[in-house]
Formats: C-alpha cells, sequence, structure tokens
C-alpha cells in the first residue's frame, strides 16, 4: 500500500515499479476501461527463465509467451480504471469466455448448475474457428443412473438462463466420461480448452485421472 496515494474500493493502486503491465482485448490491443488480459510489456527480474524438466524451454514459451506475442502473459483477466489507473484483477482468463461480446467467467456456470439433479461435475470452455469467433462448450460428467438426455439438457440451460442470462446458455452441451484435475485438486480447465482447439499440450503428466484425456482430445464438435 503506498500511503501517499488515494484508495479506492476494489482497485489496485499502483503497478509495481518497473512493471509495464497492460490490459489486451481479444484483438491484442491494449485499452482501459475495459475487461481483459493482464500482460506484462517488459522483462522484470522475478521472471521465470525455465521450468523444471523444461530444458529447451517449451513449456515457458508455450505457457507464458505463445498467447500474446511480444508480452509475458501472466493469464489473469483484468480491468484499468482510467480515471485513476487503478487495476483490479477478476481470475484466472483461461476461465473466461467472450462468445458475441457478452464477457462471463465458467465460475457463473458452475454456481449456477450447483445441486442440479444428477449432475457429478462438469466443464465449460471456449472454442474458436478459423475467423477466431468464440463459442461455448460445457461438458458435463452425470451420476450413475443419470445421462443427458433431452429433457436434462433443456432444465440445464433453463436452470442456466434463469440464474444468469440467455447470453450464458452454452452453444453445445455434451456428457463426458470424466472431467480432467490436476494433483491439487484442480479443474483443468485449460487443458481442455487446448485439447477440443486442437492446440499442442506438453504437461499431460499433471492430470491425475488421464483416462480422461483421449476423449477430450478426439471429441468431435463440428465446425461452425
Amino acid at each position: 500500500m503506498d500511503q501517499n496515494m488515494p484508495v479506492y474500493k476494489g482497485e489496485i493502486q499502483a503497478l509495481s515499479l518497473g512493471m509495464d503491465i497492460r490490459i489486451l482485448d481479444e484483438k491484442d490491443k491494449p485499452v482501459l476501461g475495459k475487461r481483459g488480459e493482464v500482460v506484462l510489456r517488459n522483462p522484470y527480474p522475478a521472471l521465470p527463465i525455465s521450468l523444471l524438466k523444461d530444458e529447451d524451454k517449451q513449456k515457458v514459451s508455450e505457457m507464458y509467451l505463445s498467447d500474446h506475442p511480444g508480452y509475458w502473459n501472466n493469464g489473469d483477466d483484468g480491468w484499468q480504471n482510467p480515471i485513476t489507473k487503478g487495476l483490479m484483477v477478476f481470475g484466472r482468463s483461461d476461465d473466461t469466455m467472450n462468445p458475441k461480446g457478452a464477457r462471463y467467467n465458467c465460475g457463473d456456470i458452475y454456481f449456477a448448475l450447483e445441486g442440479f439433479p444428477g449432475l457429478k461435475d462438469s466443464v465449460c470452455v471456449s472454442q474458436y474457428n478459423k475467423d477466431l469467433d468464440e463459442r461455448v462448450i460445457l461438458f458435463v460428467k452425470m451420476l450413475p443412473g443419470y445421462s443427458l438426455t433431452p429433457d436434462v439438457e433443456k432444465d440445464i440451460k433453463k436452470t442456466i438462463e434463469q440464474d444468469l442470462t440467455y447470453e450464458h446458455i452454452p452453444d453445445i452441451i455434451m456428457e463426458a466420461p470424466d472431467i480432467p484435475y490436476n494433483l491439487t485438486g484442480k479443474k483443468l480447465n485449460a487443458l481442455v480448452k487446448k485439447f477440443i482447439n486442437k492446440r499442442k499440450v506438453t504437461n499431460v503428466e499433471i492430470v491425475v485421472n488421464p483416462s480422461c484425456i483421449e476423449f477430450f482430445k478426439n471429441v468431435d464438435l463440428g465446425e461452425f
């Protein structure tokens, strides 16, 4: 906290010394007053130069440098106040979707479906076409004795619309055999997102239930 600067609710007062932080929109253009991806434009002594068992630095490049060339990608979703220049960080950008301009977090979907009858788990991610248009895919894992019937799918959409809005309804709802997690119990949204968008995945060893990997690697969602 900088005692020489005013404090605004929910905002980080100022950026750390020597850090050229930017907020990028969906076209990788720096923006103020608009929610986007938090990135770092300049080198910084505390940034990792390699990871364990990553001698060729391939994982570092994939995780932090590939999504926004020329920037270090922190993987967070943020907003910078155009007046105060204060920064708000909302959460992981991998969990954020922006179909047709309606920006929201996958956690919104999970919260809306909490306690839905017969639903054991789910993962919600974005799929992109060749023009980088985005649509939302919801994979659901049902409890034993339940399945994703047309009526259940209709009820899921109705629940999401009632708890959120019509714009939050996923474009595709599909049943999956399992949902991938890592050793710490974190749901691997980013991994599923890479698989369905046919991007290279180099860290599959972190998945504690690897039997589900083949499903997401080979799932056919069709063109749009």
